[in-house]
């Protein structure tokens, strides 16, 4: 959505993937950061409908 914010980190889990590897992956491609995270600190979800 344009004019909106977002944050880095708030992408999809790709398929064979954990909720840490896909925001250590989406923060690298977003913010360009490589991040080894030692602890999950938030996990949240939600249902995207058509």
């Amino acid at each position: 959505m344009d004019g909106s914010w977002d944050f880095a980190g708030n992408g999809q889990v790709d398929e064979n993937e954990s909720a840490k590897q896909a925001v250590a992956r989406e923060c690298q491609e977003e913010l360009g950061i490589i991040w080894n995270m030692k602890i999950f600190i938030l996990h949240t979800s939600h249902i995207v409908s058509d």
